[in-house]
């Protein structure tokens, strides 16, 4: 029997945003001191995006009087009914168990109060977030996940990573994980990629590789700091002839301490507990007290 342990929070956000769409609109005013209110002849275009508006702009920049116009630029966001929302999470997990041909699942999403012991250990991490950028019905999906699929919430100061990291380490060649999160792969076992529809086996080697590459990397999305300019694929090239884990961290120790100088190692240490997903729940122990 396999179980589909889903990365319910990357599925929360797909299947919000899916239900809602930002319009940037262009209104063209031909008196200065008009608006929308007060003028009926506001000529109005609306882009799926930002970078289409702009290119509309330099496009109509030299057509006749379109200088002697007032623009005003604004966006606004456009929303399904909630059931659209709720609907589309419904189809990715049917989606999910068909193709992974799992027979039972498990959705776990962020803890109810958002704490995260890496937070405690640097105010930086994820500090370039977007509070923003969420899902407009994120709350109501996550609630409709919980009582109408069990999904369960991850325990206070770890991350949702990490409890999927430690089921999928106890029961590794019975369970997958199901997300679009590529800081899952340093987990070994089966691994689908619900967004590009793509299942791989991970071993230790490979889940060691993904690891050390991101240490070297850094990860832009947790604002977390690695070598400055270093890419995957030189990261990868640097690691490529390690067959254990001992010869990927004396590559990456000696690139911390040429890179950072005697600040390296402290760097270097902050990195791998930030980066690393738990694989036993014993780990958390360390870190309940931190502050």
């Amino acid at each position: 029997m396999m179980t589909a342990l889903i990365d319910g929070d990357t599925l929360i956000y797909r299947a919000g945003f899916a239900a809602q769409r930002n319009i940037y609109r262009i209104e063209l005013y031909s008196d200065p001191e008009a608006t929308e209110e007060s003028f009926e002849g506001v000529i109005k275009h609306d882009f799926n995006n930002k970078t289409e508006a702009t290119k509309w702009i330099k496009d109509h920049t030299d057509d006749p009087g379109f200088k002697d116009l007032t623009m005003i630029i604004d966006w606004d966001l456009q929303l399904s009914p909630v059931s659209h929302a709720f609907s589309n999470a419904k189809q990715l997990i049917h989606s999910i168990m068909e193709n992974t041909q799992s027979d039972r699942y498990r959705i776990v999403m962020g803890n109810e109060s958002g704490t995260s012991f890496r937070k405690n250990l640097t105010n930086s991490y994820k500090a370039n977030r977007d509070p923003a950028g969420k899902p407009f019905y994120l709350d109501e999906l996550r609630h409709y996940l919980k009582t109408h699929h069990g999904a369960e919430y991850a325990p206070e100061l770890i991350e949702t990573d990490d409890v999927l990291g430690i089921e999928q380490t106890q029961s590794m060649s019975s369970t997958v994980i199901c997300t679009i999160d590529k800081d899952l792969r340093m987990i070994p076992g089966w691994y689908y990629h619900f967004k590009d529809v793509k299942m791989d086996w991970i071993n230790e080697l490979d889940g060691m590789l993904h690891f050390y590459t991101q240490l070297l990397t850094g990860d832009n999305a947790d604002n977390i700091r690695g070598i400055y300019r270093m890419g995957e694929k030189t990261a990868k090239k640097l690691l490529k002839n390690c067959a254990m884990r001992e010869e990927m961290e004396e590559i990456v120790t000696e690139k911390y301490l040429d890179h950072f100088g005697e600040g390296g190692l402290p760097l270097l240490e902050l990195n791998k507990q930030l980066l690393w997903i738990m694989r036993d729940y014993s780990e958390v122990a360390k870190y309940v007290n931190v502050q």
